[in-house]
């Protein structure tokens, strides 16, 4: 189907881009054979650590004519497979592009290069008193680019959106090797299709994202951080539906039960706040005076006490602060080190419907004998679930996992719910996304991608297969 990198044509790009943009040894292709997906590893041919749009476009230009598959990548922090070179051939890293171009103070604006650190650029920007809502837990080891790539989300989601909210221009090489633009600095445009957004989200099947302009925030003057306990995780997941139906917005409104604490305990080695409860709630506020944020923390303490909350920590100092999240970002990297035998899932469904998904992945749970943690972004809908084998030997779970997987996911849809909801379809999710959008839907969007990249070179294998 695809054609080898060969020798002539490695050569080729060493001479045309240089040996510090070019690697082909097996040191240097390794970190480039997986991502952050368990169980993943397909080796490329060459590496590509690009340092400028034209060189990536360079190098598009001769796969596409000799049909050799592209893999791009940002920092390859992803959690679907996305950029595992499943085909071989060239990965394009951008994480030489880290660039902040511009920050435009007077529009709210900022352009950037795609291999920039999330967490970099969002201290950059507040040490300029703006914002940028999406922080997805590896912020600071994930790239802007991956971010945009895999439409990702964050704690901050359920008051400011996801990373699409914030995306308004683009430069992308296409399959091709043609360079488009699209979007700008302006925050309303119709003018012809939303390409910007037709990339947001589309894990580098469709181009590989150059530069980014992105929409700002004023940064919120007042903030403050809740930690709400809790002896029944099915009173935790009842007033996060409360609290939205009681039109109560915090700016992020995260949930761990048990299982997560513990997970987070043994990989960090310390004792996080409550090591007991059945569950946490981790809710923070954002305002424009003390007076509200103490406002709606009357309120959440009502709402909350009233479904079965038993203490609620209240914190407004950065270190406090820090310790609380502590333990809820690093609770893929703990899953990964207790066990590479780990699968995560990221489902959403309607945010009153989170308590009738946590049930029904227990009741699974209790009935199949495997390990299961959840936890998330339960003010929006986005719960993660973390499959452990359990009683099972590996041979046995490799097998028993993706049955278990097409069950949660039918529960999800049956709820009304997504099955990916900020991590991408990549290769793990490739098999149910039948399930969960029907033939016209699916259809539809393989002619988009064979209209976009007709010899399907770029990120093969990802989404669907066509």
């Amino acid at each position: 189907m695809y054609n080898k990198l060969n020798d002539k044509l490695l050569d080729s790009l060493e001479k045309e881009l240089g040996k510090d943009v070019v690697f082909s040894s097996e040191d240097a292709l390794e970190p480039y054979s997986k991502d952050q997906t368990a169980g993943l590893c397909a080796y490329p041919d060459a590496v590509i650590k690009a340092k400028t749009a034209e060189q990536i476009q360079k190098v598009v230009q001769m796969a596409n004519e000799s049909k050799i598959p592209i893999t791009p990548r940002g920092l390859g922090y992803g959690l679907s497979g996305g950029a595992v070179p499943i085909f071989g051939g060239i990965v394009i890293s951008t994480e030489k592009m880290d660039k902040l171009l511009d920050l435009d103070l007077d529009n709210l604006m900022a352009v950037t290069e795609p291999g920039i650190i999330t967490g970099n650029f969002h201290r950059a920007i507040e040490e300029n008193g703006l914002f940028y809502p999406p922080d997805p837990a590896s912020l600071d080891s994930c790239s802007l680019g991956g971010n945009i790539a895999e439409g990702a989300g964050g704690p901050h989601a359920v008051k400011y959106g996801t990373t699409k909210d914030y995306v308004c221009g683009m430069e992308v090489v296409l399959p091709t090797g043609e360079i488009i633009r699209t979007g700008g600095k302006v925050v309303k445009d119709v003018t012809g299709y939303n390409l910007t957004q037709f990339f947001v989200g589309s894990e580098g099947t469709l181009g590989i994202i150059t530069k980014a302009t992105l929409r700002l925030l004023p940064l919120p003057p007042e903030r403050a951080d809740l930690l709400v306990i809790y002896s029944s995780l099915d009173n935790a997941s009842r007033s996060v539906s409360e609290l939205i139906r009681n039109r109560v917005i915090p700016s992020c409104l995260e949930l761990m039960d048990n299982a997560a604490l513990k997970l987070a305990k043994n990989f960090l080695a310390k004792e996080p706040p409550f090591p007991d409860a059945a569950a946490h709630l981790i809710i923070t506020l954002h305002g424009n005076e003390k007076k509200d944020i103490a406002k709606e923390i009357d309120t959440i303490g009502e709402i909350c006490g009233e479904n079965g909350a038993v203490d609620i920590l209240i914190s407004h100092s950065s270190s406090n602060r820090e310790r609380l999240w502590e333990f809820r970002r690093c609770l893929f990297e703990a899953a990964t080190a207790k066990s590479p035998l780990c699968r995560s899932l990221d489902p959403v469904v309607p945010r009153m419907r989170i308590p009738e998904l946590i049930s029904e992945i227990e009741s699974l749970v209790e009935s199949t004998g495997f390990e299961a943690t959840c936890f998330g972004h339960a003010g929006d809908g986005n719960i993660h679930v973390i499959m452990f084998p359990g009683k099972f030997d590996e041979e046995t779970w490799l097998k028993k996992y993706p049955e278990i997987t097409k069950t949660i996911f039918e529960k999800t849809l049956a709820l009304g719910g997504k099955i990916a909801a900020e991590h991408g379809i990549g290769i793990i999710r490739k098999p149910y996304l039948p399930m969960a959008i029907e033939p016209g839907q699916l259809n539809l969007l393989k002619r988009a991608k064979q209209a976009f990249d007709p010899q399907y070179i770029m990120n093969p294998g990802k989404i669907f297969d066509l």
